[in-house]
């Protein structure tokens, strides 16, 4: 039987990844495996997602039932005779699990969605924290989000400033020119740095967002592919809404300046 995920591996960091072993542990199971490595991972997985109220709601009934692979065998091998019986059975019982966490990447990516229409630093920190949230069960899809997340605010400002620019460009280019339609700071040298940050940020965010496609490139692809994981998600989530909230506000003080401007132009015409 080939497992995309190995019981002698480290337990996933995300709630996706220790499902998918779970389930892994559990077809297993359904075969007769019980070594030392399936049974360590059964009583690690049971005891890590039962913390989760979310994630223990939606566990099978026979995996609250049974401590350890020793009892858990009494169940499954009287299920059926054959193998791929009980494997439909454990397949099944997971189905609940699996469209929780699928839901939950979904729901995320809507609400940032919703979020971001408004464009202003409040919706930008609802955003930011909706990703926070989802470091740890989704960290791509965190990612991903962060990506999002700053490069939706950088377009909305070139926008409004009608200045073109490509739908494939990379973050970093598109933060720049965004920094450079923005007032950053009151003297040259503090703006340039701060277009320094700016830019760098872009760059950790967007290398952290190919980290996978680029072990994989330097690796080949064995039977579980790295990814990333909640540290790594947390770096740029972090990082994207720092670096969006701040160029909303600037955004922000900036249309606040011309208003006033425009109205003492007309003031002294």
């Amino acid at each position: 039987m080939s497992n995309e995920f190995d019981v002698n591996d480290p337990i996933p960091e995300d709630a996706e990844g220790r499902a998918r072993l779970l389930q892994t542990v559990l077809l297993r199971a359904c075969e007769g495996h019980r070594g030392p490595a399936d049974a360590h991972a059964y009583i690690e997985l049971r005891r890590v997602m039962r913390r989760d109220p979310e994630l223990e709601r939606r566990l099978p009934e026979f995996v609250l039932a049974h401590r350890d692979l020793p009892h858990l065998w009494s169940y499954i091998k009287d299920i059926d005779p054959k193998w791929e019986p009980r494997r439909k059975h454990v397949r099944d019982a997971l189905a609940p699990l699996f469209d929780h966490l699928q839901a939950v990447g979904a729901r995320g990516e809507t609400k940032a969605s919703d979020a971001l229409k408004s464009l202003d630093a409040e919706s930008v920190y609802a955003v930011w924290q909706e990703a926070l949230e989802r470091r740890h069960s989704d960290p791509e899809g965190a990612i991903a989000c962060a990506r999002t997340l700053l490069e939706t605010v950088c377009k909305h400002v070139l926008d409004e400033r009608d200045i073109t620019y490509s739908e494939t460009l990379d973050l970093p280019v598109l933060v720049k020119m965004t920094a450079e339609q923005l007032n950053l700071a009151p003297t040259h040298h503090s703006e340039t740095a701060f277009k320094r940050i700016l830019v760098g940020a872009a760059s950790v965010i967007e290398g952290l967002g190919s980290l996978r496609s680029r072990i994989d490139e330097a690796h080949g692809h064995g039977r579980r592919p790295a990814r990333p994981v909640a540290r790594h998600a947390q770096l740029a989530v972090g990082m994207a809404g720092a670096a969006a909230t701040f160029i909303i506000e600037t955004w922000e003080a900036r249309v606040e300046d011309d208003f006033l401007d425009l109205i003492d132009e007309s003031k002294g015409g």
